[in-house]
């Protein structure tokens, strides 16, 4: 992480904590509460700004996108726009991102439909 920059943070100590926040936010993507996982996304963004936001592999764009019936429309702006990051490496994988949040997207609101345009261009 890159914050030397940061006054606050000038020990090592403190830096493993931030550390501990940084993998205690990326375990609460596993959170059942909808608000909690777009919350610690919203955290890891805010945090890891420096480095790019949250780093999205396979695993987690998996798990997002089988949660897709549960995201209410501003928490889908959300977490397609971090998927819009992700970089597929299987046909499988896309055919994953761009079927899913698509379908629900267009049911939720129509306001998350750029977002899924977008996310779709740049698979």
């Amino acid at each position: 992480m890159q914050l030397l920059d940061d006054p606050c943070l000038d020990t090592p100590y403190e830096y493993e904590k931030e550390s501990e926040i940084v993998d205690r936010l990326y375990g609460l993507l596993r959170d059942r509460d909808p608000q909690v996982v777009v919350s610690a996304i919203l955290a890891l963004e805010t945090i890891l700004v420096d480095e790019g936001g949250i780093v999205i592999n396979n695993n987690i764009s998996a798990y997002l996108l089988k949660r897709y019936k549960e995201w209410n429309a501003p928490q889908l702006q959300v977490i397609l726009s971090v998927l819009c990051r992700f970089q597929p490496h299987t046909d499988e994988e896309i055919y994953d991102i761009m079927v899913r949040p698509c379908r629900c997207s267009l049911i939720n609101n129509v306001r998350n439909v750029p977002t899924c345009i977008n996310l779709e261009l740049t698979m």
